[in-house]
């Protein structure tokens, strides 16, 4: 006699590989945002692996090696789609926040200023620490401070 139910338990997908690109970038960012940079890095790298050319991915993946302090891996993150959709304003902030911490602050202010002239969230702190880390918070403060106090001095100097 044959039982009704199946002997055997179904087959679920259970190795990362064999899930969506789209559900591990998903799935990745929750764990960024829980301050999961670990686990967000290797669900993002694996999702890289699936759809190369996705910008959303790279992106992504360089936001958590700017929180690793992987600066270089991040710019390069960010590079590897350049020209898809450079012009991003997430982009171009992770880019900034990436320069701002290797110290290269001419090449953050460039870089925040293109992103806040098509994005001007970027000025809100209340937006960015709801949506970004703390590290990224802060620098964008600190490129903030930046730009007035340089714009402050451009002041005095025509004076």
């Amino acid at each position: 006699m044959q039982s009704a139910y199946p002997t055997t338990t179904p087959a679920y997908p259970s190795p990362a590989e064999d899930w969506s690109p789209v559900w591990l970038g998903n799935l990745a960012w929750w764990y960024y945002l829980a301050g999961d940079y670990s686990m967000a890095l290797d669900l993002l790298n694996n999702a890289v692996q699936q759809r190369p050319g996705e910008v959303r991915f790279t992106t992504e993946r360089a936001w958590v090696q700017i929180e690793d302090r992987k600066l270089a891996d991040a710019l390069q993150s960010l590079d590897a789609t350049y020209g898809t959709a450079n012009d991003l304003p997430d982009r171009s902030v992770a880019r900034a926040v990436a320069n701002w911490q290797a110290r290269r602050p001419d090449e953050a202010l460039r870089d925040f200023d293109a992103a806040r002239a098509s994005q001007p969230e970027w000025e809100n702190p209340r937006w960015v620490k709801a949506l970004y880390s703390p590290l990224v918070s802060q620098s964008i403060k600190e490129i903030q401070d930046e730009r007035e106090r340089r714009r402050k001095a451009q002041v005095a100097g025509t004076r």
